[in-house]
């Protein structure tokens, strides 16, 4: 089996400009993008520009995954929308990050690389982007939800090193 990545990238509240879709479409010749949606899809090679980076400049939602796991979703988010302590209180180790920049702040899921699932998945950032409304609106579900899948990748790790 090959090796298989794909990055994923939405804009929500705004269209991109006919300038930014210009720069997004030079970011890769593997890449398909519209006004409002970006997708990159690398067979045994790799995206050569910081997703994050990516996310900060040009869009609203960024999905990462890959055959071999490693899954990553990010959020922009207008600055201040989000409480500073968002993530304060919760167990998240380094699977969980928000930075807070002038303009934007970026919320982002990483779990490092994982044991992918036996099948297939599809993932798909569109399924997921409604996490952003909720967050925006106070619902903070999600991460609870993202605790628990912490907790367990945590336990992974801890068995990993006991074996050692």
């Amino acid at each position: 089996m090959s090796e298989y990545q794909r990055y994923e990238f939405m804009a929500i509240d705004r269209p991109l400009t006919r300038v930014q879709l210009d720069a997004v479409n030079d970011l890769s010749s593997h890449i398909e993008a519209s006004s409002t949606h970006a997708i990159i899809e690398y067979h045994w090679g790799d995206f050569k520009h910081d997703p994050i980076e990516v996310l900060h400049e040009f869009f609203d939602g960024f999905l990462y995954w890959a055959n071999w796991g490693a899954p990553q979703l990010a959020l922009r988010f207008p600055h201040g929308i989000l409480p500073a302590d968002l993530i304060d209180g919760y167990d998240l180790d380094d699977f969980v990050t928000f930075t807070k920049y002038p303009d934007f702040d970026i919320f982002n899921i990483h779990f490092g690389e994982m044991e992918g699932p036996d099948e297939w998945i599809e993932y798909d950032l569109g399924s997921l982007v409604t996490i952003r409304d909720e967050l925006m609106e106070g619902d903070l579900r999600a991460l609870y939800i993202v605790w628990l899948a912490s907790q367990r990748m945590s336990e992974g790790y801890d068995e990993e090193e006991d074996e050692e």
